[in-house]
C-alpha cells in the first residue's frame, strides 16, 4: 500500500521558461551596508536554477549580522494548505548557514535551518534535496496563508565570506 497525498504540489518555481525568477527579489541586511548580494538565473540541479550571490562582511571578535536573501512573494491565489512544506534542491558553501524563511499572512516570520550535509549528500556544497515542514506541532508553525518564502545565508565563521547559493525546483 502506498500513502497518497490529498494535496497536489504547488510549483513555486523551476526557473525554466519566460517567467523564471518572476516574483523573486534579492535583499541584504541594511544594518550591514558592505553586505551585498544579487539574484540571477544560473546552473540548476537540472537545466536552470536560481543563483544568489553574496558578500557577507564579518570582522573577528564582532557580532556578525550580515546576510543575503532571495525572497519570493506568494500570489493571492496561492492555496492554503494543511501541514504545508517547501521542498527544493539546494547547494551552498560550508562557510555559510542557510535557512528557509517563511512569512505568513499574520506577519510572523520563521527561520528553518537547512543542514549543510546529510547522510545521502555528506559533502557540503553538493546538490541535495530538502523538505522543510512549515507546520510544527505547537506554536512554532506558520499561521494562516503563506505570504513569502526566502533562502537566507549568513556567515558561519567570523570572516568575510562570499560565494553563491544555488537552488532549484521549489515546490
Amino acid at each position: 500500500a502506498s500513502a497518497r497525498s490529498e494535496q497536489n504540489p504547488y510549483l513555486i518555481d523551476d526557473f525554466e521558461g519566460p517567467t523564471a525568477l518572476q516574483g523573486w527579489r534579492s535583499y541584504s541586511n541594511p544594518a550591514a551596508p558592505a553586505a551585498g548580494g544579487g539574484l540571477a538565473l544560473g546552473p540548476g540541479h537540472r537545466d536552470r536554477g536560481a543563483a544568489l550571490t553574496y558578500r557577507l562582511p564579518c570582522e573577528p571578535r564582532t557580532r556578525c549580522g550580515a546576510y543575503a536573501e532571495a525572497l519570493w512573494s506568494a500570489p493571492p491565489s496561492l492555496p492554503k494548505r494543511r501541514n504545508p512544506a517547501i521542498s527544493l534542491w539546494i547547494r551552498f558553501s560550508p562557510e555559510v548557514d542557510a535557512f528557509l524563511v517563511a512569512k505568513d499572512s499574520s506577519g510572523q516570520t520563521l527561520r528553518f535551518p537547512i543542514p549543510a550535509g546529510s547522510i545521502e549528500h555528506p559533502q557540503a556544497g553538493d546538490w541535495r534535496y530538502v523538505i522543510v515542514p512549515l507546520a510544527a506541532k505547537g506554536a512554532s508553525g506558520i499561521k494562516g496563508r503563506l505570504a513569502e518564502i526566502g533562502i537566507l545565508v549568513q556567515a558561519r565563521i567570523q570572516a568575510t565570506v562570499q560565494g553563491t547559493v544555488s537552488f532549484d525546483d521549489v515546490l
